[in-house]
């Protein structure tokens, strides 16, 4: 009897070993894809209302719009592979040049300047999944590429991605600047010569709940480097008189890291119970004697000022009524040395 025991206790042992094992597994897997998972929807342009058969035909995109919102300028180009031959929207051969997928069916192409048509620039914009995490990590990529024998016979730089809260505007009047002055989190600064698929990749720590991606040229004409394309099959400027920089883009991934090291800070005997955080913010203490707080926002405006009192294990500061953002929070002894913690608040 006892060996039958010890025999279903082994083989309990082991069971349950090899279930934690697995649970472990399965939470690790978890973990890796939550963190890999892309902010940005339909990043591909796969998903699509109906398919194109046309150029300027953007809205046809799930999720995506051309930033002014008016369907008559500012017209970037919806491809895929099911178009119909000959509407010049049908992948591989299209009215703006010969393009192999990297992947998928789908494909987006924007204007990055034209000659004819002074500060003229196209955007596409969607809005992500979830708002980004202040202090968090990110990396960002999407590939560009020219259409070989391009149509439009041209080249440029600033091909970029913008990161905001909320929707850009582009104005769409006649006469006005069409560039949208914002600052993009990362652009590519050399020409992007090449017909072959290209991936802009970058890696940055963001400091705002950003919830919106544009992708563009976000500079003036006299900030942009415009290149004509010399080719034996494409003479630049023979259909319109003018040449751009046109540029096909796909597969947009936006991938949450981890985050920058302010997640958990311990100093001098303080910590932040958590961060980021949403209603209430716990400052743990070991200190006998009392200590100021003082928080502040982005702007230097003062929005907590309290005296702790001695002995005093923790410190609730409540937070549901501030902005989502950044704040400096600072502990203050009697001899006004300063304890600092950067505080990210997300609602």
């Amino acid at each position: 009897m006892q060996r039958i025991n010890n025999g279903l206790n082994f083989t309990s042992q082991t069971r349950c070993t090899a279930l934690t094992r697995f649970l472990l597994f399965i939470a690790a897997l978890f973990t890796a894809t939550a963190q890999a998972q892309n902010l940005v929807p339909n990043g591909s342009f796969e998903q699509h209302s109906s398919l194109p058969t046309a150029v300027a035909q953007w809205t046809r995109v799930v999720g995506w719009d051309n930033v002014s919102g008016d369907s008559l300028c500012h017209t970037p180009d919806y491809y895929h592979t099911d178009a119909n031959p000959g509407s010049g929207v049908r992948l591989p051969f299209t009215q703006y040049g010969t393009i192999q997928l990297p992947e998928g069916f789908g494909a987006m192409g924007l204007l990055t300047y034209m000659t004819s048509s002074p500060e003229y620039r196209e955007y596409i914009s969607t809005q992500l999944s979830q708002p980004l995490i202040p202090g968090g990590i990110y990396n960002l990529s999407f590939k560009v590429a020219l259409g070989a024998d391009p149509f439009h016979g041209g080249a440029s730089n600033n091909i970029g991605a913008a990161l905001s809260v909320g929707p850009l505007e582009q104005r769409c009047v006649a006469g006005a600047s069409n560039v949208i002055p914002f600052a993009p989190v990362h652009e590519n600064t050399n020409v992007v010569l090449s017909y072959d698929w290209t991936e802009q990749t970058y890696t940055f720590t963001v400091w705002q709940p950003y919830d919106r991606i544009t992708i563009g040229n976000f500079h003036d004409d006299a900030g942009t480097t415009m290149q004509a394309l010399d080719s034996n099959d494409y003479t630049p400027g023979t259909y319109y008189g003018h040449y751009g920089g046109y540029y096909f883009i796909d597969d947009v991934r936006l991938e949450y890291e981890g985050m920058s090291g302010i997640d958990n800070p311990n100093q001098n005997g303080i910590a932040l119970a958590q961060n980021p955080v949403d209603q209430m913010l716990q400052l743990d203490l070991s200190y006998t004697a009392s200590r100021r707080v003082v928080m502040s926002d982005k702007l230097g405006r003062l929005v907590y000022d309290v005296s702790t009192k001695p002995f005093e294990n923790f410190l609730q500061i409540e937070t549901q009524d501030l902005s989502s953002g950044l704040y400096d929070l600072q502990v203050l002894d009697e001899s006004r040395a300063v304890t600092r913690f950067k505080v990210v608040v997300l609602h």
